[in-house]
């Protein structure tokens, strides 16, 4: 298991990697096309990255206060118990988990914001992609002169580059 684990840390990057070369000899202009625009989908996604850790960091924050909250009541059952402070200790528990799940949904949208935008903006450059090499295969340009095969080739090229990123 572990074996294969470090095969693939480092067999998949480089399959990637000789991926991403064959098909820029190939078509080196809608390669680069969509290798520059790769810093428009890093970009948003490591600003949001950021937000979601800050979010789920103060959640945790949060959720810790509140089981410390109910610990303490109940290790000291008998106090609350003697004052007659249960109603105090109750409005104090659920005030701490208001305030969690608050911190949990915000953590939420900016996690569900960041996945929006990574699917909006890697489905958009595909889609320049496509039409770049649409044009390219029109126009007779390159590996794609030859009509359809080249235009498969690359597209199939970029699928193991992204199929080895996933992983």
């Amino acid at each position: 298991m572990c074996s294969s684990d470090l095969r693939n840390l480092m067999l998949e990057p480089l399959m990637a990697l000789a991926s991403l070369v064959l098909a820029f000899f190939m078509a080196p202009l809608a390669t680069l096309g969509m290798v520059a625009g790769l810093p428009l989908v890093i970009l948003p996604v490591t600003l949001l990255g950021k937000k979601v850790r800050r979010r789920s960091k103060k959640s945790m924050g949060e959720l810790g206060a509140s089981v410390q909250n109910l610990t303490q009541m109940f290790q000291g059952i008998r106090t609350v118990k003697a004052f007659r402070a249960e109603e105090r200790e109750l409005d104090a528990f659920q005030q701490s988990n208001v305030r969690f799940v608050r911190e949990s949904m915000r953590m939420v949208r900016a996690l569900a914001l960041t996945n929006s935008w990574t699917l909006v903006l890697t489905h958009a450059g595909l889609g320049a992609v496509i039409l770049l090499v649409g044009y390219l295969t029109v126009n007779g340009f390159g590996a794609f002169a030859s009509g359809g095969g080249g235009m498969v080739a690359f597209f199939v090229l970029l699928a193991q580059v992204y199929r080895s990123e996933e992983h």
